[in-house]
């Protein structure tokens, strides 16, 4: 599908999946596990909440459910621009003059370049380690209308795991994304115990104050084992 391509997603969760038995891209359609936490994200979904989803098991579904729920966000986006009417109306001077009058909103789809995934190790080096580009790539993350993060908080891999620290520079990023509520779609293998150590205490509860929420999966089984 084009418009995951646009929107960055990787093609493992673009095409079907038939080892794991899922027979099309990441969605809810495609979603085998449990039926009451897919419904209760489509409903999140459409009023465009941000989320952080949380299961420390690995292959339990959270990249699944993220990236479903970034694209049922995007489907059920639209942007209202005014409708502008003219009227013809003679001043005071008795001169004919043109007006513009709002006329109600119409709505726009969603381009989708303005939906993103990443992992969270390959923000970080846009962010952090790309020397002069950084700060256009921080404000390019910053105004995405929804940023989907995968893998936020895992352990770091590869050149620089032990010196480089991507707190503060998350920190800032989830927190000018909350300021300007900008849609912020998260899944960590953290607990909220471990995430508060890690970040800002205070992003969880600006994210809940402006109608986000984190979800504890509690999956303990791959969402999809197929043997």
């Amino acid at each position: 599908m084009n418009i995951l391509r646009i929107m960055n997603v990787p093609r493992s969760y673009r095409e079907p999946a038939p080892v794991v038995g899922r027979s099309e891209c990441c969605s809810f359609d495609s979603w085998k596990g449990s039926q009451e936490i897919a419904e209760r994200l489509k409903v999140m979904a459409v009023e465009q909440r941000s989320i952080i989803l949380s299961e420390p098991e690995s292959g339990a579904g959270k990249s699944h459910l993220v990236v479903a729920y970034m694209i049922h966000s995007f489907e059920n986006d639209v942007i209202l621009r005014a409708k502008i009417k003219y009227e013809h109306y003679e001043n005071d001077g008795g001169h004919n003059v043109v007006r513009e009058v709002a006329d109600g909103f119409t709505k726009h789809k969603v381009m989708p370049e303005l939906y993103h995934y990443t992992r969270a190790d390959d923000l970080i080096e846009l962010l952090i380690k790309s020397g002069f580009d950084s700060a256009d790539n921080f404000q390019k993350a910053r105004k995405y209308r929804c940023l989907c993060i995968d893998e936020f908080g895992r352990d770091l891999q590869g050149y620089g795991k032990d010196v480089l620290d991507d707190a503060p520079t998350m920190n800032r990023l989830i927190g000018s994304r909350i300021d300007d509520l900008k849609q912020i779609v998260i899944a960590t293998p953290l607990t909220q115990k471990e995430f508060l150590a890690k970040y800002d205490g205070s992003l969880l509860r600006r994210l809940e104050d402006n109608g986000g929420e984190w979800i504890d999966l509690d999956i303990k089984t791959r969402y999809n084992k197929k043997r």
